[in-house]
């Protein structure tokens, strides 16, 4: 039996780019780990030394036909996906997870994939939780990050891969200025949609989640 290609993980917009093509990100990150950027995937060459990151690798990565390579363009909402997988993050801000089904007040704006470069590497290094409507967007808009905030988990979805957009995304954009583009992302209710970046802060990312009059930096 073949080994399966997960190509439903990969945008045809963010594919997979060999090493020596990918663009720097001036961050520090697990050396098995590349974050991805607006047109291009994020990479783990191997899980076995992510293994802290979940998705179920765990029990899989000692197989002998299972690839130790992960390669996707999405990242998950972690107030959805459990303490259990993000043993060094959500763990302290347990009233802010979706723990039951019937948290979830809000299925058709509670969001649980999209186009994203993950801030997983923020939970490594022992920071960060999942988005909030404090965090700010990403001033680079080609690796999704606030240069000196590299735990601010919303700025990993602020990257304007789909919709109207440049045709090179700004790595320096003022915060101030509205942004460019939009992202796909599925919601806890089954439906995707087109969301425009501007109009994250106000879907319900966890519980307890209060949109914001105006984002910050506006």
């Amino acid at each position: 039996m073949g080994i399966p290609a997960f190509k439903i993980m990969i945008c045809p917009s963010a594919p997979e780019i060999p090493e020596r093509n990918r663009t720097p990100v001036p961050f520090p990150y697990d050396p098995y780990f590349y974050p991805g950027t607006v047109n291009s995937a994020w990479v783990i060459t191997n899980s076995a030394g992510v293994d802290s990151y979940g998705w179920g690798w765990k029990g899989e990565m000692f197989a002998q036909d299972t690839p130790n390579v992960r390669v996707g363009s999405y990242g998950n909402n972690p107030w959805v996906a459990g303490n259990g997988h993000w043993p060094l993050g959500v763990k302290g801000r347990l009233e802010q997870q979706f723990t039951v089904e019937t948290g979830v007040e809000r299925p058709t704006q509670t969001p649980v994939f999209a186009d994203g470069v993950p801030w997983w590497f923020g939970t490594r290094l022992g920071g960060g939780y999942g988005p909030t409507a404090g965090d700010w967007p990403a001033r680079n808009l080609e690796i999704g990050a606030v240069p000196e905030a590299p735990y601010n988990y919303m700025a990993g979805f602020t990257i304007p891969r789909h919709g109207s957009r440049p045709s090179k995304a700004p790595s320096s954009h003022p915060p101030q200025q509205r942004l460019p583009g939009a992202i796909n992302m599925s919601f806890y209710d089954g439906h995707v949609e087109l969301v425009k970046l501007e109009r994250l802060w106000q879907l319900y990312w966890h519980r307890g989640y209060v949109p914001p009059a105006r984002r910050p930096g506006l």
